[in-house]
């Protein structure tokens, strides 16, 4: 028996994923070798994302019925391509706080939060105590940590380059990558959260609404399509940090796991390969 990360009540404790089941079982299934890899160890093939005793079976029924709804109305059809623009209800930001709350709240635990200024660390404890009382009910608005969304696709450059990163790496990191990360800078910070063609932020402190208004979440409902957001220079920077790691990562790849890689390409059938995600990244791309 121990705390539900949500609730805090005393309960056993269901095996939670910290980023949901549906978004790693889709990387894979639409991956061309029907394989995914780590970025940290490209050597190592998973079959699924970070999962631990997190929450309660009760706050883990919460957190499913919110999956649910994004990933029918919103994640498949937008990944498929076949639709763009999105109706949403109070579901997505419910949704997305909940990524937020998971991600930051696992961070404080496994004490991953010292790169934040010691400024700006009671803020975290306010961030999660808002977001905690959005989620079970408590508050109807999540206050300062209002939910962002960026809807991402394939984009190109001019001489197929963005501050030194090639336009297919910073695509492939666009469209397939999935990883989290809490970033702060000298007087703010917030929550990472890029899965797919999708990017969440979550405000934990900032001074000013500049470069987050067009990516801005309404709690109550509203419309979202892919359009031109501004964003800030910091959330843009870490893009490309993480795009950059593509091409560092593939060095690091054995003789042995790229012969592989090799092998089970060589099985798939072309038209498959060409209209995979990655396939069509590849194809579109200068470089």
């Amino acid at each position: 028996m121990d705390n539900c990360a949500l609730c805090s009540s005393k309960k056993e404790l269901e095996i939670s994923h910290i980023l949901p089941k549906f978004l790693f079982r889709y990387q894979k299934k639409s991956s061309p070798t029907g394989n995914i890899r780590t970025v940290n160890n490209p050597n190592r093939i998973v079959q699924d994302g970070l999962k631990l005793p997190f929450l309660c079976g009760e706050c883990e029924d919460i957190f499913s019925k919110w999956e649910t709804s994004f990933a029918n109305k919103i994640f498949y059809p937008y990944e498929s391509g076949k639709v763009s623009n999105f109706i949403y209800d109070e579901s997505l930001s419910k949704f997305l706080a909940s990524l937020s709350y998971r991600c930051l709240k696992l961070s404080q635990k496994e004490n991953q939060l010292d790169h934040i200024e010691p400024k700006l660390t009671k803020y975290v404890e306010l961030a999660l105590d808002n977001l905690q009382s959005y989620l079970l009910g408590r508050h109807e608005h999540p206050k300062e940590q209002r939910q962002h969304l960026v809807l991402l696709g394939p984009t190109t450059f001019p001489g197929g380059y963005i501050k030194g990163v090639k336009e297919s790496d910073f695509n492939i990191y666009t469209t397939r990558a999935i990883e989290y990360d809490v970033i702060s800078t000298d007087n703010e910070a917030f929550v990472y959260i890029k899965f797919l063609k999708f990017l969440v932020l979550c405000p934990i402190k900032i001074i000013s609404n500049k470069g987050w208004r067009s990516s801005r979440i309404s709690h109550s409902g509203g419309s979202i399509e892919p359009k031109l957001y501004e964003l800030n220079d910091y959330v843009l920077d870490r893009i490309l940090s993480g795009a950059r790691l593509l091409p560092d990562n593939r060095g690091l790849l054995s003789s042995k796991q790229r012969d592989l890689i090799e092998k089970n390409l060589s099985k798939q059938d072309p038209d498959k390969l060409i209209n995979s995600p990655l396939g069509k990244v590849m194809i579109n791309n200068k470089n």
